[in-house]
């Protein structure tokens, strides 16, 4: 997992490479079954995309100190429907950009620029719209076991 540590403490995780480990244990979870994605029916492989990326991002939360500032930037329009249905019940912040991740790495104005909208994506997160009911909610909802 890769990551960027700012000046104001927040933690910007490149979601494509969490993605990357996502989608390997992902596969690695259905070849143990014997079962090929294609025989999946929808609703099945929503139900495992979402345990996986929830899984996923808990864990990139929890290596933080401070978890309320980290922040998944992610470029990648496939997971998108499944980061809409995780962060509708989780307070997990996600930031779409459409620069690939290396773009940190620059000083220049651009770099600036995103960081900056970042950093306002993260500051005007309202944790208060989600109560400890929406996670159980989504948990039933999804018949997914409560990550701990």
């Amino acid at each position: 997992m890769r990551f960027y540590k700012t000046a104001l403490n927040l933690v910007i995780v490149d979601f494509t490479s969490l993605e990357e480990a996502i989608n390997k244990d992902y596969y690695q979870q259905l070849n143990v079954w014997g079962v090929l994605e294609e025989s999946l029916k929808e609703k099945e492989k929503t139900r495992l995309r979402l345990y996986y990326y929830l899984k996923y991002m808990l864990t990139a939360v929890k290596e933080n100190s401070n978890n309320r500032n980290t922040v998944f930037y992610v470029t990648n329009a496939t997971a998108k429907p499944y980061l809409d249905i995780i962060t509708k019940f989780h307070p997990l912040i996600v930031h779409y950009g459409n620069l690939n991740f290396n773009w940190i790495e620059n000083n220049n104005g651009e770099a600036r620029e995103i960081l900056e909208s970042v950093k306002t994506t993260r500051f005007n997160f309202d944790y208060s719209k989600y109560p400890k009911q929406k996670a159980e909610i989504f948990y039933k909802k999804y018949k997914i076991q409560p990550l701990s």
